[in-house]
């Protein structure tokens, strides 16, 4: 994926898990593609590697092989292939991660790239049933995806078009028509066409719903928040232990306070 975030983050930017630590995900997955590209290429087993992890529509949908709908995503044809990939999965994936959280982002990464594998079989009805697909394109195209579900009017720059940025809901909307287009005509060249669209699809369709969950989440504790207020006793329990400390209150008010949820702690 081949673009850049380039404006501050919309509404959910800093409401991501407290404690995340940045980069976290995002250089573990660059840092496991890597060495994965490295075995494959240097270590002198690029013939396993060919035969028993790359996605194949034949071997998969014959009930062969049904592990490398997994296993391809690690996988790389070339060193401009990972490099291209990496580059958008860090250049995207940061900030996505730091809204979500890492493990959330892990997930979003792996279920985009595996449903972007499944998503290559069915394309043995009108391409080629013994072609073979190889890269994480799948899955940072999840990410790509998530962009849009997270932050649909982000302007994102196209790598090799910098002059032209694109809100993320219109690069998606691009990107998918052309990919469409070459995916059933004869002039689209040798590009996993469908594993990008199903994978930008989950990615986009996860993001609602952490969104959602975010959002109910935070009605939730808005809601919890003003029925404790809403008793002015509770308040005026609150503002005194502002105001003294936990110290300054009674043994009763200090069992009061407990039973409330425990622990506003002494300023």
């Amino acid at each position: 994926m081949n673009a850049v975030n380039s404006e501050p983050a919309d509404t959910l930017e800093n409401s991501g898990p407290q404690g995340f630590r940045r980069w976290n995900a995002v250089a573990v997955l660059v840092v496991l593609n890597v060495l994965v590209y490295v075995a494959q290429f240097y270590g002198g087993q690029l013939i396993w590697f060919l035969e028993h992890l790359v996605l194949r529509r034949d071997k998969v949908l014959a009930g062969e092989q049904v592990w490398t709908i997994f296993t391809y995503m690690f996988l790389h044809g070339s060193m401009a292939h990972i490099v291209m990939n990496m580059l958008g999965l860090w250049l995207l994936g940061v900030e996505v991660e730091r809204s979500v959280g890492a493990k959330q982002f892990v997930g979003l990464f792996l279920l985009s790239g595996l449903i972007g594998g499944v998503g290559f079989l069915p394309g043995a009805l009108w391409s080629d049933p013994t072609a073979s697909c190889v890269g994480a394109s799948g899955a940072v195209a999840g990410v790509l995806g998530a962009v849009v579900g997270l932050f649909p009017n982000r302007r994102l720059y196209i790598v090799f078009v910098p002059w032209f940025p694109m809100r993320a809901w219109v690069l998606a909307v691009v990107l998918a028509t052309i990919h469409v287009f070459f995916m059933f005509t004869p002039y689209g060249g040798p590009v996993a066409y469908d594993v990008h669209l199903f994978g930008g699809l989950v990615g986009y369709f996860y993001a609602l719903v952490l969104v959602r969950g975010m959002k109910q989440r935070g009605r939730e504790m808005r809601r919890q928040v003003h029925n404790v207020f809403a008793d002015p006793a509770v308040e005026a329990l609150v503002m005194k232990v502002l105001r003294e400390g936990r110290e300054g209150l009674s043994s009763e008010e200090r069992e009061q306070l407990d039973r409330l949820g425990g622990g506003v702690p002494s300023p």
